[in-house]
Protein backbone atom coordinates (compact mmCIF):
# COMPACT_ATOMS: atom_id res chain seq x y z
CA UNK A 1 0.00 0.00 0.00
CA UNK A 2 1.76 3.10 -0.98
CA UNK A 3 1.36 6.88 0.90
CA UNK A 4 -1.49 7.88 -0.72
CA UNK A 5 -3.18 4.54 -0.68
CA UNK A 6 -2.67 4.60 3.50
CA UNK A 7 -3.98 8.45 3.57
CA UNK A 8 -7.24 7.31 1.91
CA UNK A 9 -7.65 4.72 4.38
CA UNK A 10 -7.15 6.14 7.39
CA UNK A 11 -9.86 8.95 6.45
CA UNK A 12 -12.02 6.40 5.65
CA UNK A 13 -11.59 4.71 8.96
CA UNK A 14 -12.15 8.28 10.74
CA UNK A 15 -14.95 8.75 8.98
CA UNK A 16 -16.69 5.36 9.47
CA UNK A 17 -15.86 6.14 13.28
CA UNK A 18 -17.46 9.40 13.62
CA UNK A 19 -20.65 7.70 11.51
CA UNK A 20 -20.87 4.82 14.33
CA UNK A 21 -20.48 7.70 16.77
CA UNK A 22 -23.57 9.26 15.20
CA UNK A 23 -25.45 6.55 15.04
CA UNK A 24 -24.67 5.92 19.00
CA UNK A 25 -26.17 9.14 19.51
CA UNK A 26 -29.12 8.67 17.71
CA UNK A 27 -29.37 5.45 19.59
CA UNK A 28 -28.85 6.52 22.91
CA UNK A 29 -31.69 9.15 22.19
CA UNK A 30 -34.52 7.13 20.61
CA UNK A 31 -33.97 4.39 23.60
CA UNK A 32 -34.46 6.63 26.59
CA UNK A 33 -37.47 8.38 25.26
CA UNK A 34 -38.61 4.99 24.44
CA UNK A 35 -37.73 4.03 28.16
CA UNK A 36 -39.21 7.00 28.97
CA UNK A 37 -42.85 5.99 27.56
CA UNK A 38 -42.54 2.35 28.65
CA UNK A 39 -42.13 3.54 32.24
CA UNK A 40 -45.90 5.21 32.56
CA UNK A 41 -47.31 1.90 32.01
CA UNK A 42 -44.90 -0.32 34.08
CA UNK A 43 -42.66 0.15 37.14
CA UNK A 44 -38.51 -0.26 37.33
CA UNK A 45 -39.12 -1.96 40.44
CA UNK A 46 -41.88 -4.57 39.28
CA UNK A 47 -39.99 -5.23 35.53
CA UNK A 48 -36.66 -6.07 38.10
CA UNK A 49 -38.19 -8.68 40.18
CA UNK A 50 -39.77 -10.04 36.76
CA UNK A 51 -36.51 -10.26 35.34
CA UNK A 52 -34.85 -11.88 38.95
CA UNK A 53 -37.49 -14.21 38.30
CA UNK A 54 -37.22 -15.56 35.28
CA UNK A 55 -33.33 -15.48 35.67
CA UNK A 56 -33.20 -17.65 39.00
CA UNK A 57 -34.58 -20.75 37.08
CA UNK A 58 -31.99 -20.88 34.79
CA UNK A 59 -28.54 -23.19 34.80
CA UNK A 60 -26.74 -20.23 34.33
CA UNK A 61 -27.84 -19.02 38.09
CA UNK A 62 -28.37 -22.02 39.94
CA UNK A 63 -24.56 -23.34 39.02
CA UNK A 64 -22.75 -19.84 39.83
CA UNK A 65 -21.60 -18.45 43.32
CA UNK A 66 -20.68 -15.15 42.43
CA UNK A 67 -22.70 -12.68 40.86
CA UNK A 68 -21.07 -9.21 39.60
CA UNK A 69 -24.31 -6.64 39.44
CA UNK A 70 -24.66 -2.98 39.33
CA UNK A 71 -26.49 -0.80 41.30
CA UNK A 72 -29.84 0.66 39.68
CA UNK A 73 -29.79 4.40 39.08
CA UNK A 74 -34.12 5.39 37.85
CA UNK A 75 -34.94 5.01 35.02
CA UNK A 76 -32.86 2.08 34.74
CA UNK A 77 -34.63 -1.63 35.42
CA UNK A 78 -33.73 -2.19 38.84
CA UNK A 79 -31.46 -4.52 40.57
CA UNK A 80 -32.28 -3.87 44.56
CA UNK A 81 -34.78 -6.97 44.27
CA UNK A 82 -31.80 -9.01 42.10
CA UNK A 83 -29.28 -8.35 44.47
CA UNK A 84 -31.33 -8.91 48.06
CA UNK A 85 -32.43 -12.37 46.28
CA UNK A 86 -29.49 -13.27 45.13
CA UNK A 87 -27.68 -12.77 48.45
CA UNK A 88 -30.26 -14.65 50.17
CA UNK A 89 -30.02 -17.70 47.91
CA UNK A 90 -26.50 -17.89 49.30
CA UNK A 91 -24.68 -16.25 46.30
CA UNK A 92 -21.82 -13.61 46.34
CA UNK A 93 -22.72 -10.81 45.45
CA UNK A 94 -20.03 -7.54 44.45
CA UNK A 95 -21.02 -4.05 43.07
CA UNK A 96 -19.15 -1.30 41.72
CA UNK A 97 -17.57 1.65 42.93
CA UNK A 98 -15.84 4.45 40.31
CA UNK A 99 -12.53 5.04 40.43
CA UNK A 100 -11.37 7.88 37.77
CA UNK A 101 -12.16 6.31 34.68
CA UNK A 102 -12.13 2.83 36.17
CA UNK A 103 -14.20 0.52 38.25
CA UNK A 104 -13.66 -1.54 41.34
CA UNK A 105 -15.81 -4.01 42.81
CA UNK A 106 -16.54 -4.59 46.74
CA UNK A 107 -18.46 -7.39 48.10
CA UNK A 108 -21.90 -7.14 49.45
CA UNK A 109 -22.78 -8.32 53.03
CA UNK A 110 -25.51 -10.97 53.39
CA UNK A 111 -26.52 -10.07 56.97
CA UNK A 112 -26.23 -6.28 56.44
CA UNK A 113 -29.03 -4.15 55.10
CA UNK A 114 -28.31 -3.22 51.79
CA UNK A 115 -29.38 0.25 52.48
CA UNK A 116 -26.32 0.16 55.23
CA UNK A 117 -23.63 -0.61 52.62
CA UNK A 118 -24.40 1.74 50.03
CA UNK A 119 -23.49 5.62 49.81
CA UNK A 120 -24.52 8.11 46.86
CA UNK A 121 -21.19 8.39 44.85
CA UNK A 122 -19.77 9.22 41.61
CA UNK A 123 -22.91 10.47 38.63
CA UNK A 124 -25.49 9.98 41.87
CA UNK A 125 -25.22 6.37 41.73
CA UNK A 126 -25.42 4.34 45.12
CA UNK A 127 -22.18 2.92 45.91
CA UNK A 128 -20.44 0.18 48.32
CA UNK A 129 -19.07 1.89 51.27
CA UNK A 130 -15.28 1.60 51.13
CA UNK A 131 -14.93 -0.63 54.48
CA UNK A 132 -16.57 -3.66 52.44
CA UNK A 133 -14.37 -5.88 50.99
CA UNK A 134 -12.32 -5.05 48.06
CA UNK A 135 -12.09 -7.65 45.17
CA UNK A 136 -9.63 -8.65 42.37
CA UNK A 137 -9.66 -10.43 39.04
CA UNK A 138 -8.90 -13.75 41.19
CA UNK A 139 -11.79 -13.61 43.41
CA UNK A 140 -13.72 -14.34 39.99
CA UNK A 141 -14.11 -18.12 39.59
CA UNK A 142 -15.57 -20.08 36.93
CA UNK A 143 -18.41 -20.07 38.95
CA UNK A 144 -18.94 -16.28 38.21
CA UNK A 145 -21.49 -14.13 36.10
CA UNK A 146 -21.62 -10.37 35.57
CA UNK A 147 -24.76 -8.29 34.33
CA UNK A 148 -24.08 -5.51 32.88
CA UNK A 149 -25.97 -2.22 32.37
CA UNK A 150 -27.01 -0.72 28.88
CA UNK A 151 -29.27 1.42 27.40
CA UNK A 152 -29.94 -0.78 24.20
CA UNK A 153 -28.58 -4.07 23.14
CA UNK A 154 -29.49 -6.37 20.45
CA UNK A 155 -30.09 -10.29 19.67
CA UNK A 156 -26.37 -10.58 18.82
CA UNK A 157 -25.28 -9.58 22.14
CA UNK A 158 -23.75 -5.90 21.18
CA UNK A 159 -24.31 -2.91 23.90
CA UNK A 160 -24.53 0.09 23.94
CA UNK A 161 -23.68 1.93 26.95
CA UNK A 162 -23.77 5.75 28.50
CA UNK A 163 -20.53 6.72 26.19
CA UNK A 164 -18.06 6.75 29.62
CA UNK A 165 -16.30 3.48 28.51
CA UNK A 166 -16.36 2.00 32.23
CA UNK A 167 -17.61 -1.48 31.26
CA UNK A 168 -15.90 -1.72 28.33
CA UNK A 169 -12.48 -0.94 29.78
CA UNK A 170 -13.28 -3.28 33.21
CA UNK A 171 -14.13 -6.06 30.71
CA UNK A 172 -11.71 -5.91 28.51
CA UNK A 173 -9.25 -5.58 31.74
CA UNK A 174 -10.77 -8.78 33.22
CA UNK A 175 -10.83 -10.74 29.89
CA UNK A 176 -7.74 -9.91 29.63
CA UNK A 177 -6.63 -11.58 33.01
CA UNK A 178 -8.16 -14.89 32.50
CA UNK A 179 -6.89 -15.45 28.77
CA UNK A 180 -3.52 -15.01 30.93
CA UNK A 181 -4.67 -17.56 33.19
CA UNK A 182 -5.94 -19.87 31.18
CA UNK A 183 -9.75 -19.30 32.62
CA UNK A 184 -12.84 -19.02 30.56
CA UNK A 185 -14.22 -15.91 30.17
CA UNK A 186 -16.62 -14.81 32.25
CA UNK A 187 -20.34 -14.48 30.98
CA UNK A 188 -21.83 -11.78 30.51
CA UNK A 189 -25.67 -10.85 30.99
CA UNK A 190 -26.96 -7.64 29.24
CA UNK A 191 -30.03 -6.63 31.81
CA UNK A 192 -32.66 -4.13 30.50
CA UNK A 193 -36.58 -3.07 29.72
CA UNK A 194 -37.62 -5.76 26.53
CA UNK A 195 -37.76 -2.27 24.64
CA UNK A 196 -34.33 -1.35 25.11
CA UNK A 197 -33.95 -4.65 22.54
CA UNK A 198 -32.90 -3.23 19.05
CA UNK A 199 -32.73 -4.88 15.80
CA UNK A 200 -29.15 -3.87 15.61
CA UNK A 201 -26.70 -1.58 17.87
CA UNK A 202 -24.43 0.20 16.65
CA UNK A 203 -21.01 -0.52 18.21
CA UNK A 204 -17.04 -0.36 17.57
CA UNK A 205 -14.42 -2.97 18.42
CA UNK A 206 -13.53 -2.07 21.85
CA UNK A 207 -17.54 -2.63 22.63
CA UNK A 208 -17.78 -5.79 24.76
CA UNK A 209 -20.29 -7.99 23.57
CA UNK A 210 -23.25 -9.91 25.73
CA UNK A 211 -23.50 -13.76 26.06
CA UNK A 212 -27.02 -12.96 26.97
CA UNK A 213 -29.77 -10.73 27.53
CA UNK A 214 -32.24 -10.53 30.46
CA UNK A 215 -35.13 -8.61 30.73
CA UNK A 216 -38.84 -8.47 32.10
CA UNK A 217 -40.22 -11.00 29.68
CA UNK A 218 -37.29 -13.36 29.01
CA UNK A 219 -33.68 -14.36 28.29
CA UNK A 220 -31.92 -15.56 25.40
CA UNK A 221 -28.53 -16.57 24.31
CA UNK A 222 -26.89 -14.35 21.92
Amino acid sequence: MNQTEKTDAAASKTENAANIIEQKKACRARVKAQIKHFLSTETAQNCGEKAFNIFSTTELYKNCRTILLFVSKNPEISTFHFIEAALKDGKKVAVPKCRGEKMDFFFLRAETPLTEQLVLGAFDILEPRNDLQKCGFADFGQDCVFIVPGLAFDPNGRRLGKGKGFYDRFIDELFAFQAEKGLLQMPLVGLCYSIQIEKNVPCQSFDAKMNYILCENKFFAC
